[in-house]
C-alpha cells in the first residue's frame, strides 16, 4: 500500500499525537509498505501562529527528508492576515468550527498530488484545517480517508458537531482508546467505522546511556542531595495539563520528604510567566530542563522515581507508557480515559486537588514494594498491549479491509509501463545470485567451514577482476538481487565501485564483518539503502566476538542503522561464545538492531572437521535460542546430538527416515532462478554444487560441476530443471529461494543414487 499521512508536526516536534503518526509511519514502513507524511516544518507549537525570533529557533528542517524509509514532506508555515483571523473567530463563535490553523499554501497545493499517488490518506488531529481539506481532495480523488483525531473529551475545541460531521465522512477512524471510541460512537459515529488503536512505544528506544556518569552530573550542576527522590513531568506546560497544581502538591511535601520535581517539556508563555515568579529557593528543587533530546529525556526518567501527569484532557498520556519502559510507576488525574490506560498500573488522583495529589506521591514515595509492583504492572501491560506489533496489526487489517487490491494493482502496472527501468525491472524474472567475492577473509574462526577447510577454500592468491567485468557479467544476466558474500567480500579493493556500476533495478545485499577493510564512513557516502534510492537492499552484520572488538563493532552498526540502512547481525552459538548471547542480544536491541542466533554446525570430516559433542545444557541452550529463527535446515539438527552430518548408516532400508529428511531426488530449478559465482567467475547450480565441487572435485556428482563462467559472454542459465540427488543437504542459502518449486520425478526408489555421507 501507498500511505499518506497528513499531520501538523512529525518528529523531532515534541506531541502525543506526533509521536504516535511516527511509530505508525515505521511500522508500515518496516512492513514493505511506502509511506509519506505531510506536515510543517515547524518544531515548536507556538510557531503555529508566530514567527519566533531566530534565537528561539530550536530547529530548521528542510523541504524533503527521511526517517529511514519514511518520507517526510515538511511545508513552510503560512503567516495568516490579522483581519482574516477576525473573519476565523466569527466562524468559531457562531458555528463552532475551528479556522485559526495553522496554515500552510504550500501543503494546501501540494496536497492534491501526494494525494493522488496515495491508496489511503491518513489525517491527524482534530480540529485542525489541514483534516478538512484533505478529506475533500480525497474524496474527489475516489482515495480512501482515515482519520486519527486524536480526540479531548470536553473540550471545546474537539466537540464542535462539525468535528463529528468530519469524522462520519471518513471511511475508518482510530481511537487511541476504547473510552474514545465509546464516546464517539454515542456522538453518533458508525461503530464499525471506528476501530481502537491504542499509543505504543518501542522498548529499544529508551534503553539508558552512561546513566550513572549522567545522574553525578546532574545532581551536582543543581546541587540535588543523594537522598532526595525524584518526581517528573513530561509534556507541553499548558495550563491544563495541571504542572501549578502538581508543584503545589510538591511543595506541600517538602517538609516531610526531599523531594525535587523534574519538569521536562516546551515551555509556553503561561508557564514561563509562572516559573518566573517562584521565589528562587524553590527553584532549587523545581527543575525545568525545557525541551531535551530524546537521551537526556530517557536518562532523566531512569532517574526518576515518580511520573506525574496531572493533566485534565488527554487522549491517551503516552508518557504512561515510557515511563513503565523505563520501570518507573506513575500517577494520573482521575478521569475516563487515564482510568482505562492506568488500569491497576498506577494511581489517580481527583484532578484539580493538590491535596488528593500529594498523598499519592507520598503513598508511593513512602512504599517500595507498591512503588515496584506498580512498575512491573506497568511493564507487562506496555509488553502486551502497548507494543507496536499488537498496534500496526490492528491499524493494518482496517486499511487492508479498506483496500481495493486490484485497483491498486493496476495502477502500479500503469506507473511502471511509463518507465523503461521498471519494465527492465519486470524482465529480470526471479534470478538471484550468491557471489562470492573472495574466499580470502581477516578474521580466523575457529567454527568457520571455510577456515576450517582452508586447503579447499583460501587460496594463497587471488586475482582482482576488475569490476567494470564483473559489473557488465552480472548486467547481462538481468539478476532480481545479488548476494555479496566470501570470505570477507570487502577485501575486494574495487566493492564499491561494482556496486554504483550495477543496473538500476539490481538488488544487492551484503554479508560483512565490518572488520578493518570496512570504511563505514567512505561507505555511507558512496552507497544508499534501497528505501532512499540505492542499490543495497540489507546488509548482514556478522559479529564474531572472539575476533572483534565489540564497541568498535557496535560503533559502525549504529552509524549504518542511523543512516537508514536494514541491518541483521549473525551470531554463532560456538561454545566459546554461546553463553554472551542475551548481553548482545540487549545491547544491539537498544538501538534498533536485530541480532539472527545461528546453531554451531561443524564442518563436515571431509572438509577437515571433527565431531562435536555439545554437553546437555549446551544442547539445551542451543535450542533455546536457535528455534525460534532458524531455517528448516537447521532446525532438522536441533534434535541430533552431533551437529554435523556424521557416520548415517546409508544401508537404512527406509532412506527417507535415516536423518528425519526426505530423501527422495528432485527436480530443481538452481541454475535458473538461482546461481551461485565463484571468485573468478566459474557458475554453480547453488551453493552446495560450490562446495562440493571444491571438496571432492572430479568425484563430485554430475550436476556439481560448473555450468560455466559468467565472466564469458556465451554464457547462458539453465533452461530446464535438473534432477538433484541430494536435496537433503540443500544450503539454507538455496532452499528458500527453490524448495518451493521442487518436483519429485518418477523414479523408483531402487534406481535411487546411493549418497556417500
Amino acid at each position: 500500500m501507498k500511505i499518506l499521512h497528513i499531520i501538523q508536526r512529525y518528529p523531532p516536534a515534541i506531541g502525543g499525537a506526533e509521536t504516535w503518526c511516527q511509530r505508525v509511519c515505521r511500522y508500515f514502513s518496516n512492513h514493505g509498505h511506502d509511506v509519506a507524511v505531510l506536515t510543517l516544518n515547524v518544531f515548536n507549537e507556538e510557531e503555529f501562529w508566530t514567527e519566533p525570533p531566530v534565537n528561539d529557533c530550536m530547529l530548521r528542517f528542510g523541504s524533503c527528508e527521511y526517517d529511514g524509509a519514511v518520507k517526510v514532506i515538511r511545508c513552510k508555515r503560512t503567516k495568516i492576515p490579522r483581519a482574516l483571523f477576525a473573519v476565523f473567530k466569527a466562524i468559531d463563535s457562531i458555528f463552532n468550527v475551528y479556522l485559526f490553523g495553522p496554515h500552510s499554501v504550500e501543503m494546501f497545493l501540494r496536497m492534491p498530488g501526494e494525494i493522488s499517488r496515495a491508496d489511503i490518506v491518513h489525517l491527524h488531529t482534530i480540529p485542525y484545517p489541514h483534516n478538512i481539506l484533505g478529506l475533500l481532495i480525497g474524496k474527489c480523488l475516489r482515495k480512501r480517508v482515515v482519520l486519527t483525531p486524536h480526540f479531548h473529551i470536553g473540550n471545546r475545541q474537539f466537540e464542535s458537531s462539525f468535528n463529528f460531521w468530519l469524522m462520519k465522512q471518513c471511511d475508518a477512524v482510530f481511537a487511541v482508546t476504547q473510552r474514545e471510541k465509546e464516546y464517539l460512537v454515542s456522538r453518533g459515529i458508525s461503530r464499525e467505522k471506528v476501530t481502537v488503536a491504542y499509543n505504543a512505544v518501542d522498548p529499544a528506544e529508551f534503553c539508558p546511556s552512561g546513566l550513572e556518569s549522567f545522574r553525578r552530573d546532574v545532581y551536582a550542576k543543581y546541587g540535588i542531595d543523594e537522598r532526595a527522590r525524584v518526581v517528573v513531568f513530561i509534556g507541553r506546560k499548558i495550563e491544563y495539563k495541571g504542572v501549578e497544581i502538581l508543584i503545589d502538591a510538591v511543595r506541600a511535601l517538602r517538609s516531610r520528604l526531599p523531594v525535587v520535581l523534574f519538569l521536562i517539556g516546551p515551555d509556553f508563555a503561561w508557564f514561563q510567566k509562572f516559573y518566573a515568579g517562584l521565589p528562587p529557593e524553590e527553584k532549587e528543587y523545581i527543575i525545568d530542563f525545557g525541551i531535551v533530546p530524546h537521551a537526556t529525556k530517557v536518562n532523566l526518567l531512569h532517574m526518576s522515581d515518580i511520573l506525574v501527569l496531572p493533566s485534565q484532557f488527554e487522549a491517551f498520556g503516552i508518557v504512561f507508557l515510557e515511563a513503565w519502559v523505563c520501570g518507573v510507576p506513575v500517577i494520573g488525574a482521575r478521569t475516563e480515559v487515564s482510568g482505562e490506560v492506568l488500569d491497576n498500573a498506577g494511581l489517580a488522583f481527583a484532578h484539580g486537588n493538590s491535596r488528593d495529589l500529594s498523598a499519592a506521591i507520598e503513598r508511593l514515595l513512602t512504599d517500595d514494594e507498591l512503588r515496584a509492583k506498580l512498575a512491573d504492572s506497568g511493564r507487562r501491560k506496555v509488553n502486551e498491549k502497548f507494543c507496536i506489533e499488537a498496534v500496526g496489526k490492528q491499524i493494518n487489517s482496517t486499511l487492508t479491509a479498506l483496500v481495493d487490491k486490484d485497483a491498486v494493482l493496476k495502477r502500479r502496472i500503469r506507473e511502471f509501463a511509463f518507465t523503461r527501468a521498471a519494465m527492465d525491472k519486470i524482465a529480470r524474472g526471479s534470478l538471484h545470485i550468491n557471489w562470492f567475492v573472495t574466499w580470502h577473509c581477516n578474521y580466523h574462526c575457529q567454527y568457520c567451514w571455510e577456515e576450517v577447510g582452508k586447503r579447499f577454500y583460501r587460496m594463497s592468491h587471488q586475482t582482482w577482476v576488475p569490476a567494470k567485468e564483473w559489473a557488465g557479467a552480472f548486467n547481462r544476466l538481468k539478476p532480481r538481487s545479488i548476494e555479496m558474500t566470501g570470505g570477507e567480500p570487502t577485501l575486494y579493493p574495487h566493492w564499491m565501485d561494482f556496486i554504483n556500476m550495477l543496473d538500476p533495478g539490481i538488488i544487492v545485499t551484503i554479508t560483512t564483518n565490518l572488520g578493518p577493510t570496512f570504511d563505514e564512513a567512505m561507505f555511507v557516502k558512496r552507497m544508499k539503502p534501497l528505501a532512499q534510492g540505492g542499490s543495497i537492499a540489507k546488509m548482514a552484520l556478522s559479529f564474531h566476538p572472539t575476533q572483534a572488538d565489540f564497541d568498535e563493532f557496535l560503533g559502525k552498526a549504529r552509524c549504518l542503522k542511523d543512516m537508514g540502512f536494514d541491518l541483521q547481525i549473525n551470531y554463532v552459538l560456538h561454545p566459546a561464545q554461546m553463553w554472551r548471547v542475551q548481553e548482545y542480544q540487549d545491547k544491539f536491541r537498544c538501538y534498533g538492531i536485530e541480532m539472527h542466533i545461528e546453531p554451531f554446525v561443524a564442518p563436515s570430516e571431509a572438509e577437515g572437521g571433527t565431531p562435536v559433542f555439545l554437553t546437555e545444557k549446551e544442547m539445551e541452550w542451543t535450542r533455546m535460542w536457535v528455534s525460534s529463527s532458524a531455517s528448516p535446515k537447521n532446525e532438522d539438527r536441533l534434535g541430533k546430538q552431533q551437529f554435523m552430518p556424521g557416520t548415517l548408516n546409508n544401508a537404512d532400508e527406509d532412506m527417507k527416515k535415516s536423518w528425519g529428511v526426505d530423501r527422495r531426488p528432485v527436480l530443481c530449478d538452481a541454475g535458473r532462478m538461482i546461481l551461485t559465482v565463484d571468485y573468478n567467475g566459474d557458475a554453480y547450480t547453488c551453493v552446495s554444487g560450490l562446495t562440493r565441487s571444491r571438496i571432492f572435485g572430479l568425484n563430485a556428482l554430475p550436476h556439481y560441476a560448473p555450468i560455466g563462467n559468467i565472466l564469458q559472454k556465451k554464457f547462458s542459465l539453465y533452461r530446464h530443471p535438473f534432477v538433484c540427488w541430494e536435496a537433503f543437504r540443500c544450503c539454507g542459502c538455496d532452499y528458500d529461494h527453490v524448495h518451493g518449486a521442487w518436483r519429485y520425478p518418477d523414479i523408483p526408489v531402487d534406481e535411487w543414487v546411493k549418497i556417500p555421507e
